[in-house]
């Protein structure tokens, strides 16, 4: 699948300072191998979509947890999935 295809799991944090938080995600997602990561800036938000095991999908989560508010909007795609597409959409509260 191409790095545009539809992301399986769509998240939304919601954070104090934007800019911190956008190096946090990156960190997090480094830790756990995400690969072709892409980060889109637009005004107040950022979107950063990886390729991700789906067995880290629940750390990644707790992560995302301590930097910010999180809701979860969608999660397709079958969790026995080895490789996972998602986007992360970060914006100030």
């Amino acid at each position: 699948p191409s790095a545009a295809a539809q992301p399986q799991a769509r998240v939304f944090v919601r954070v104090d300072d934007l800019g911190v938080a956008t190096v946090e995600v990156e960190r997090i997602l480094t830790r756990h191998g995400a690969a072709k990561v892409t980060k889109k800036m637009t005004q107040g938000r950022t979107i950063i979509r990886a390729e991700i095991f789906a067995r880290d999908w629940k750390e990644i989560l707790s992560g995302l947890k301590r930097i910010g508010t999180v809701e979860e909007s969608s999660m397709s795609g079958d969790a026995g999935e080895l490789l996972i597409h998602v986007a992360i959409e970060i914006s100030v509260h």
